[in-house]
């Protein structure tokens, strides 16, 4: 068979597994409003106001779209549930083309040339298998027929991992690297869907590692995964809360210091990073700096992505019904992006449960618009809890005061029974791996048991079930 004639009934199976999918999907879909944050998504898509924090501003981009096709107000949930339709459908058929071309690569080597009739069909059984496989696991499957952010951002992650392949089948060839400014452009809008997206990051740059360097050992291997979580890094505790954090030392120096007006500071902040990006992909372009201007237009484009978090200050400013955290200056819009109303998780070290506090420490300052002086004015301190180097240990999973009653339920502990390194440990693999986690994969690859949730240490309910490893439902 001809490459391209195989290239092409590739897309067009691709483009009908989606369409299984979609159809099925469709068929299942939530009518209405289904379980937690979906009514307020899809209220949130209908009238484009603001949510929870983060936000999902891109999201709720494309939601109210889907919503502007709906007949009448009482098929808005059902117009922007289908949005979790299609977008799942998509990352089907991105899913479908990345298993034909490792699938091909596997049989025939990286050489583009002709492909067998039986090579061909075996590849074609294999990307519908894995494809479908995808389509119908269960958290996928779940996600795909309600109003929520993970189907959409697995479809910009699909699209990378895409992409990616794209790059490696051209990577040597003139002008390839449009497809890592592509995938730079996708990151970026990632940003305003849902962080997951971000997990194809690390493939992609294994990817490009591969071709660029070569994966020639373990320790190459190391490397490139350590890149491509530093990646991961930088996007979410660099770039997300970075940019507002910048935007608000401007705005407070052009406005408290100079006296200018609100948002001059955000705008000279604004201009100042687009224009640091240009000029610096001017100076790639004169140097013949392939990297150089590569990074710089990377970043730029990533800018311009992430520029949907504006509608967020935009709708906010238009005192929509709901508008949560009334992100409307720079100073709230840096907690709202930082989840600061959620407080902090502990993940290298912490305090136990049974700790209190010793002490606090000064974390930052607050800030309010006061529209009547012109100005921002200072109200308080941003505090944290301090605890003794006793209350503390690494790799707390036990940390959270008001779960003590359901820690000292699963670990037998007595009352007042400060707990152990050990307790901290069986707690992380009996209940988080063993439990939520496992189980949770076993749902996907091997069948749920019942759909019941099941509760502390009831563990008859809700498990996963399969032919190889029975379980008896009654029991």
């Amino acid at each position: 068979m001809k490459w391209h004639i195989f290239d092409r009934w590739s897309y067009i199976l691709a483009f009908i597994s989606a369409l299984l999918a979609t159809i099925v999907y469709m068929l299942t879909i939530e009518p209405t409003v289904s379980l937690w944050d979906c009514g307020e998504f899809i209220s949130c898509a209908y009238k484009l106001q603001v949510t929870h924090p983060p936000g999902a501003p891109l999201y709720l981009l494309f939601g109210r779209l889907f919503a502007m096709f709906a007949p009448s107000p009482d098929k808005v949930a059902l117009y922007v549930n289908t949005l979790s339709a299609v977008t799942s459908a998509g990352a089907v058929f991105f899913l479908f083309l990345v298993i034909v071309f490792y699938a091909r690569r596997a049989l025939l080597g990286e050489e583009i040339r002709d492909v067998p009739v039986t090579d061909a069909i075996a590849i074609w059984i294999g990307a519908f298998t894995g494809s479908l496989s995808l389509a119908f696991a269960d958290s996928f499957w779940f996600s795909a027929v309600e109003a929520e952010v993970y189907a959409p951002s697995i479809f910009l992650a699909s699209m990378m991992v895409w992409a990616i392949t794209r790059w490696a089948r051209v990577h040597d060839q003139p002008h390839a690297d449009r497809w890592l400014l592509a995938i730079a452009y996708l990151s970026g809008l990632v940003l305003g869907v849902h962080l997951l997206g971000l997990l194809a990051l690390p493939f992609v740059v294994m990817v490009w590692y591969q071709h660029k360097i070569g994966l020639k050992s373990t320790k190459h291997y190391l490397l490139a995964l350590f890149l491509g979580a530093l990646f991961i890094g930088i996007y979410t505790y660099l770039l997300l809360p970075g940019v507002p954090y910048l935007l608000t030392r401007f705005e407070l120096l052009f406005v408290n210091t100079f006296g200018l007006p609100f948002y001059t500071g955000v705008l000279f902040g604004v201009l100042l990073l687009f224009g640091l990006g240009i000029w610096l992909a001017i100076i790639g372009h004169r140097r013949n700096s392939q990297a150089l201007l590569l990074g710089s237009l990377s970043f730029l484009l990533v800018l311009i992505a992430y520029s949907s978090y504006a509608t967020v200050v935009i709708r906010s400013h238009a005192n929509p019904p709901i508008d949560m955290n009334n992100p409307e200056d720079p100073f709230n819009l840096l907690a709202y992006i930082k989840r600061e109303q959620y407080g902090q998780q502990p993940l290298i070290t912490g305090p136990v449960f049974t700790a209190t506090p010793v002490g606090f420490e000064v974390t930052g300052k607050r800030y309010r618009k006061d529209d009547s002086l012109g100005k921002y004015v200072f109200v308080g301190y941003k505090r944290e809890p301090v605890y003794a180097s006793k209350d503390k240990m690494f790799f707390p999973r036990i940390w959270s005061s008001g779960h003590a009653d359901f820690y000292r339920s699963w670990l037998g502990l007595r009352p007042n029974e400060k707990p152990t390194f050990l307790d901290n440990l069986r707690f992380f693999f009996e209940y988080q791996l063993g439990w939520m986690y496992w189980r949770y994969f076993m749902w996907n690859f091997a069948g749920r048991q019942n759909d019941i949730q099941g509760h502390g240490l009831d563990l008859r309910n809700g498990h996963w079930l399969s032919g190889i490893t029975p379980i008896d439902e009654a029991r």
